[in-house]
């Protein structure tokens, strides 16, 4: 089960995905791919594009992020990335907090962290893996903040781009 959205068309598709997301069932691995950034909060990013992969099945959740077209003043320089509560909107804030799951034990167990660096091409990849699955609805997007993470607190700056991913299992 593998589906391709845009940016533009993740709206008006999200109530299905998440169908078919929830359709799966725990033995079987369920996938997505999506689009983006829907939206761009800090335009020193406009023309940055991304997808990003959501993989879940018994075994927990996969997620793998791949961005290029970043801006020369990015090339070098390493951000967060993190899962949020809600979808993206035109109001960073609007994606509420990072997603977090009970069974971790560390901060960066209970959440999904996706720090990338920028290589000389204007690219960058990240991947992670956590052992548990995102309820349906409890998590709807990803965002990319204007500095790493700092591993005591989690924050990582300004929220520069957001795409909405439907999350769930």
């Amino acid at each position: 089960m593998f589906s391709k959205i845009t940016g533009r068309a993740l709206a008006t598709t999200a109530l299905a995905g998440a169908a078919v997301l929830t359709a799966g069932t725990s033995a079987q691995a369920c996938g997505r791919t999506v689009e983006g950034p829907g939206h761009v909060y800090d335009h020193v990013f406009d023309g940055t594009r991304l997808t990003i992969t959501v993989r879940s099945g018994r075994d927990g959740t996969a997620i793998r992020m791949r961005l290029w077209n970043l801006p020369e003043s990015a090339r070098g320089r390493s951000f967060g990335a993190h899962v949020h509560v809600k979808p993206c909107t035109d109001d960073p804030a609007a994606a509420g907090p990072h997603y977090q799951n009970p069974a971790g034990t560390t901060l960066e167990e209970k959440e999904i962290w996706l720090d990338f660096t920028v290589d000389a091409r204007g690219r960058a990849r990240s991947k992670t893996f956590r052992p548990w699955t995102i309820p349906a609805g409890a998590a709807g997007s990803v965002v990319v903040h204007a500095e790493a993470t700092d591993p005591g607190t989690g924050t990582a700056g300004g929220r520069a781009l957001c795409t909405s991913v439907p999350f769930g299992t």
